[in-house]
C-alpha cells in the first residue's frame, strides 16, 4: 500500500519532470507554430500539404497558449498561499516559478489534476511536433500590393535560407521578419480586424482573410468583439476568427460541390 509522503514524492517529481521540460516544449512549438518543420500526420510526401497549411499553425499556438493557462493559474495559487502578487507574463518563467514551489503544489488537492493536464499537453504536442525541419518550409504569404490587392501567393523558404522568392509577383521577402510577426500573433490570441487578417487564411484556398470581412461579420452580429484597443478600435478573439472563418467557408465549399 502507497503511503501519503510515497505520494506526495511521486506527484512532486512527476510536476519537477514536467516544468524542467517547458523551455524545451516551447522551442519546438515555436518552430513549428512558424511553420519550419514538417508537422502533423503525413501527406503524400510527408508533412502539411501546402493548401492546408495556416499562415502561423493554430494547432501548435493553441497548446502554447493552454501551457500558458495552466502554469499562470498554478502561479496565482502560489501567489495567493504566499499572500503576494508578481506580474509574470513570460511562460518559461511561470515554469520556472512553478517548479520553485512543486513540493508544496503536489500537497494540493487538485495536484493529480495538474499532472493530467500536463500529461495530455505533451502527448498533444507531440502530435504536432513530430518530424525535424526537411527541405522547403513555409514562409508565409507574398505581402506585395497591386493596385491596393495583397498578391497572398504562399511562399516557401530552402532550410536555413531566410529569402522567399514569390512564384507569381517575383518579389523577395526576408521570411525571418515574417517569423517574428507569425509567433507575435500566435501568441496575441486577439487583435484588430487588420492585425488578425494577417495572421489567419482559408485552409483549403490559402485565401488571406480580409479585414473588412471580419468587420462584416461583427456588424451582422455573427461575430462580437471581446474589447478595444488603445486606439478605440475592436479587438477579436482569433480563435473565434478562426473557427467562423473555417465554418463560413466549409458551406461554400459544399455548395460549390
Amino acid at each position: 500500500m502507497q503511503t501519503a509522503d510515497y505520494e506526495h514524492i511521486q506527484l512532486k517529481n512527476r510536476l519537477t519532470t514536467h516544468l524542467n521540460r517547458i523551455p524545451e516544449l516551447l522551442r519546438d512549438l515555436d518552430i513549428t507554430i512558424t511553420m519550419q518543420a514538417k508537422t502533423g500526420e503525413q501527406v503524400g510526401g510527408g508533412g502539411i500539404a501546402p493548401k492546408e497549411r495556416n499562415v502561423f499553425h493554430f494547432g501548435a499556438s493553441e497548446i502554447r497558449s493552454r501551457y500558458h493557462a495552466l502554469l499562470s493559474g498554478l502561479c496565482i495559487i502560489i501567489d495567493k498561499d504566499l499572500g503576494r502578487y508578481e506580474y509574470v507574463t513570460d511562460t518559461t518563467k511561470l515554469a520556472q516559478k512553478a517548479k520553485a514551489h512543486a513540493g508544496w503544489l503536489a500537497t494540493h488537492e487538485e495536484a493529480n489534476d495538474w499532472v493530467r493536464d500536463l500529461d495530455g499537453l505533451a502527448r498533444e504536442r507531440n502530435r504536432v511536433v513530430d518530424r525535424q525541419a526537411e527541405g522547403r518550409v513555409f514562409a508565409g504569404q507574398c505581402p506585395t500590393e497591386a493596385d491596393g490587392v495583397a498578391c497572398n501567393t504562399p511562399l516557401f523558404t530552402n532550410k536555413g535560407e531566410p529569402n522567399a522568392r514569390c512564384p507569381k509577383c517575383k518579389a523577395v521577402w526576408d521570411a525571418t521578419t515574417w517569423r517574428q510577426e507569425a509567433l507575435q500573433a500566435a501568441r496575441m490570441h486577439q487583435g484588430t480586424a487588420a492585425e488578425i487578417s494577417r495572421a489567419v487564411s482559408d485552409p483549403v484556398t490559402m485565401e488571406g482573410i480580409k479585414p473588412a470581412t471580419i468587420r462584416q461579420w461583427a456588424s451582422r452580429g455573427k461575430l462580437a468583439p471581446i474589447g478595444h484597443n488603445h486606439l478605440g478600435k475592436p479587438v477579436y478573439q482569433i480563435r473565434k476568427v478562426r473557427n467562423l472563418w473555417t465554418r463560413m467557408k466549409a458551406n461554400s465549399y459544399a455548395k460549390a460541390a
